[in-house]
């Protein structure tokens, strides 16, 4: 259970990291879409472009003219999965801490 928790708490962390520190863009006028590292945090997960100087500092991780490999997951991540795996890793957390003492 120790390894459960261990886990969850992990993921739990990345998909906060993914939700602060990436956004998926797309062009107004190319289907061109992919992920981009911001420079700084923020909750705005899907930005659009109007030409190539619209990344000022950030940095493209993924570019794909139709869709990019792991596009469910990421959506998945960045709308809910932020919230429910700390969630969950912490239910999981107490409820282990709690089994411990009895």
């Amino acid at each position: 259970m120790k390894i459960v928790r261990i886990a969850l708490i992990f993921m739990g962390l990345m998909a906060v990291g993914i939700k602060l520190f990436t956004y998926e863009y797309f062009y107004a006028d190319d289907p061109t879409s992919g992920i981009a590292l911001r420079a700084t945090p923020g909750l705005e997960s899907r930005r659009r472009i109007q030409s190539q100087p619209g990344f000022e500092r950030d940095r493209i991780l993924i570019a794909d003219e139709n869709s990019f490999p792991g596009i469910g997951l990421y959506r998945s991540i960045v709308r809910g999965g932020w919230f429910v795996l700390p969630t969950l890793a912490g239910i999981v957390w107490v409820a282990t801490r709690l089994r411990e003492r009895h």
